[in-house]
């Protein structure tokens, strides 16, 4: 096929390259990610044929390969136009640890597969002597081996979460007693 102008060809596009296989979702998360995807094109759909103009949105999937030990983000991003009634994938940004490549289309068919786009990426982390995947799986070991992490934020800058078992977290019920 060499045109992919509707949400269903997009969505045979990607299984052909490889976005929709196991190493990206259980089967159940899978139908969750089609579903979010279906209502992303939907609200693009009607603002498109309300404004009368091309509307754009995005749709991530993340991807685990070597093993489950490298997450590859992908950033799909979607215009669709109501003149022709047409979708087009028109890029595609990805990232692994630090490093990150940008893909542009001019047809769909430049579609590289999911693996391709993993390869490319893991030569730059296998450049740099794997620091970047040792220092995140140092850092999921020491977040999950400390039972003091529980109710901390996954990042270090993110605010931290509340223990819902500490009462000192919780401030005080202030009461007011109205008169009549």
């Amino acid at each position: 096929m060499d045109a992919y102008h509707t949400l269903e060809q997009h969505i045979d596009l990607l299984s052909e390259r490889g976005y929709l296989d196991a190493n990206f979702k259980t089967p159940t998360q899978m139908g969750y990610w089609l579903k979010e995807f279906q209502e992303q094109f939907d609200q693009a759909y009607l603002q498109a044929h309300l404004s009368q103009k091309a509307v754009r949105f995005i749709t991530e999937i993340n991807g685990r390969f070597n093993s489950q030990l490298d997450t590859v983000h992908f950033n799909f991003r979607y215009l669709y136009d109501p003149e022709p009634n047409e979708l087009r994938l028109t890029s595609l940004y990805a990232r692994l640890y630090e490093f990150k490549k940008p893909y542009y289309f001019h047809r769909e068919l430049d579609l590289p597969a999911a693996q391709e786009v993993y390869d490319t990426l893991a030569k730059a982390v296998a450049l740099k002597g794997d620091q970047p995947r040792n220092k995140h799986l140092r850092y999921e070991f020491n977040r999950d081996k400390n039972i003091d992490n529980d109710y901390q934020a996954p990042n270090p800058g993110d605010k931290q979460r509340i223990n819902p078992w500490d009462i000192k977290d919780v401030p005080p019920l202030k009461l007011k007693i109205r008169r009549r």
